[in-house]
């Protein structure tokens, strides 16, 4: 049998995306998904839209937590809620294509992880440019944009759960993972084809760069340059 894959989804007040991801995830050539999305204390119509594609589809797994507790918090729980061989990272204003999960799976085999390029777009999903990341990823490359390919990755089940996500990393909340993934595993790039350029669309939109949200960034940011220049402290000291 096919490996089971589980795409972990969080969400916070996205009813008015969700709809798109969900069948985004769905509608995959590869089958034999689990698709988990925890539900972060939302307080709009999200558990009554998962219900119905539950209804639907017995692959839909739902955990709704009692209040919300931020976006490593709720990736971290439904890591630990995930069956599969393989989980896949996904968000719930964004859209996979359709081969995302066939790709990964076939590119997986000796490595840690993959990840891939994607699809900057508007809120109605038009695309205005392609995020295509380098084939070796490099510390500087990591320094200058932490979430680098995270949307894009699917790791081996340890990964996530050896290095999980930090639960007091209320947004940007992928460059600790990105970080630990990159120094710590093998990686390696599904390269862009005529046939898929990219993995997922990836939207921006007003709710991406809230006040509050550029804030919580900046703080997050700090945590991560500490990170970068100890590391880089103590390979200078191990060369000497």
């Amino acid at each position: 049998m096919k490996p089971l894959v589980s795409i972990v989804m969080p969400t916070y007040n996205r009813q008015h995306y969700l709809a798109e991801a969900i069948q985004s995830c769905l509608n995959q050539s590869y089958k034999n998904i689990e698709l988990i999305i925890v539900d972060d204390g939302s307080t709009d119509h999200t558990e009554k839209l998962v219900s119905y594609y539950q209804d639907k589809d017995d692959r839909v797994k739902y955990i709704k937590l009692p209040t919300n507790m931020g976006i490593s918090f709720a990736r971290n729980n439904g890591v630990d809620d995930a069956e599969g061989e393989y989980i896949a990272v996904m968000d719930s204003d964004d859209v996979m294509n359709p081969d995302r999960i066939k790709l990964s799976v076939k590119a997986i085999k000796g490595h840690n992880f993959v990840y891939g390029s994607y699809y900057m777009t508007d809120d109605d999903l038009e695309i205005k440019s392609i995020y295509i990341p380098n084939k070796k990823i490099t510390l500087e490359d990591v320094k200058n944009d932490g979430a680098y390919p995270h949307i894009t990755i699917m790791a081996e089940r340890h990964c996530f759960e050896r290095h999980p996500y930090r639960d007091d990393f209320r947004a940007n909340d992928d460059s600790f993972l990105v970080w630990n993934f990159f120094k710590n595993y093998d990686g390696r790039l599904i390269k862009p084809t005529r046939k898929v350029e990219a993995l997922c669309k990836v939207r921006f939109h007003a709710e991406n760069v809230s006040t509050q949200k550029k804030k919580e960034i900046e703080r997050t940011q700090q945590i991560m340059n500490g990170l970068y220049e100890e590391y880089e402290k103590n390979n200078n000291n191990s060369r000497e």
